[in-house]
């Protein structure tokens, strides 16, 4: 499954959950560019920093359409 990982300070104020749409828009190289679009997300893994707060959380998606 395609992924992106997004640090603590990345991350929306609204939480994302298994089973939602998010738009995906990747800019600034070619290479990536083709993922942007409307991606489920299928699963969700966060790690921790040593105070038990998120430092990072890895997206998991399924490609849905391009924009």
């Amino acid at each position: 499954l395609p992924q992106i990982t997004l640090t603590g300070n990345d991350l929306p104020a609204t939480p994302i959950e298994v089973g939602d749409l998010i738009p995906v828009e990747m800019t600034g190289r070619r290479l990536i560019e083709d993922m942007s679009g409307m991606h489920r997300v299928e699963r969700i893994e966060t790690q921790l920093d040593e105070n038990l707060f998120e430092s990072a959380v890895t997206l998991y998606f399924e490609k849905m359409e391009v924009m």
